[in-house]
């Protein structure tokens, strides 16, 4: 079983266009990211290629390709790790 934890950046949503009314150089600087931007990042987390990945966090605005090339760093080091504690019944 795969899961991740996956950020979908700083996507101008309705709320955001709320905000940009009382301050709109907050949202045009910030709030650039797509929801394809998110969407594109599930698939390919979901393409196995980033198995390694599974258990972590994952920001959609970094480029995949760039963190294989701390795989090995992120794996010996234990980073990026999801630590939610869960409730015991």
């Amino acid at each position: 079983m795969k899961s991740f934890s996956v950020s979908p950046g700083a996507v101008k949503t309705d709320f955001v266009l709320g905000l940009m009314d009382h301050d709109p150089v907050l949202g045009q600087s910030r709030f650039i990211d797509t929801p394809g931007l998110s969407a594109w990042t599930q698939v390919r987390l979901t393409s196995g290629t980033e198995d390694w990945l599974s258990g972590r966090f994952v920001e959609s605005g970094w480029d995949l390709d760039e963190i294989q090339i701390y795989k090995q760093s992120i794996l010996e080091t234990n980073s990026l790790k999801n630590r939610l504690a869960m409730p015991s019944f």
